[in-house]
């Protein structure tokens, strides 16, 4: 519940407590009251981290990912909730500020969450390659998270929920995973992508250009 200040914010670098946000360091952008209301409500709801495997496809390794459970406030919005998965972009992870923000609006909203983490990040297994992609294997990380959220087999989500009822959200290289997921499984309802690029080689080529500039 602390890693609102524990992390690093655009106009605010890494900050270590509350009262960094005080000096109008993400204004204009954001009041640093809403940062407040951030912490409060990650402090009031609960949040767990939980384990499940990507989604066996053949050709791909399968590997046991781990993501953050986070539950909206069940006194204000009894459930059954719908579920999104919340998917990172590339080299970030379920701790970031986008994918910790965007969790803040929406559990405000009613809606319950799993952050996943992609194979190589943060508390997800290493693969054999242990490489970073832009595709290959990573739809179907997306896609395991999606079958944990949807089926709870563990029992640790309140129960199984229809797939209309289970939504993803992807930022960048997620945003781009979470589009090909899509195109894999068709009982998926809707999604929202985030800055996701059209194909892999737009990044390359910008990549190569700011190398090749110095």
């Amino acid at each position: 519940d602390n890693v609102t200040y524990n992390i690093w914010w655009p106009g605010c670098d890494y900050v270590t407590s509350m009262q960094n946000f005080t000096d109008g360091c993400l204004e204009p952008c954001v009041d640093a009251s809403i940062m407040f209301d951030m912490q409060k409500l990650n402090e009031e709801l609960p949040s767990k981290l939980v384990s499940y495997p990507s989604r066996t496809a053949s050709g791909f390794e399968t590997v046991q990912l781990q993501g953050l459970w986070l539950p909206a406030d069940a006194s204000k919005f009894p459930g059954p909730r719908p579920r999104i998965v919340v998917q990172h972009g590339f080299q970030a992870n379920m701790n970031e500020f986008r994918q910790q923000f965007v969790a803040f609006i929406l559990r405000s909203l009613g809606f319950d969450l799993l952050l996943n983490n992609f194979r190589d990040h943060c508390r997800s297994d290493h693969s054999r390659e242990r490489v970073f992609h832009w595709g290959d294997a990573y739809p179907f990380d997306t896609l395991g998270a999606w079958d944990y959220a949807k089926d709870d087999p563990d029992g640790l989500l309140g129960g199984s929920m229809d797939a209309s009822k289970v939504g993803i959200l992807g930022f960048s290289k997620g945003g781009f995973n979470t589009l090909n997921a899509l195109g894999l499984e068709g009982e998926i309802p809707g999604v929202w992508v985030d800055s996701a690029p059209s194909e892999p080689k737009t990044v390359y080529g910008y990549g190569l250009e700011l190398f090749l500039k110095g």
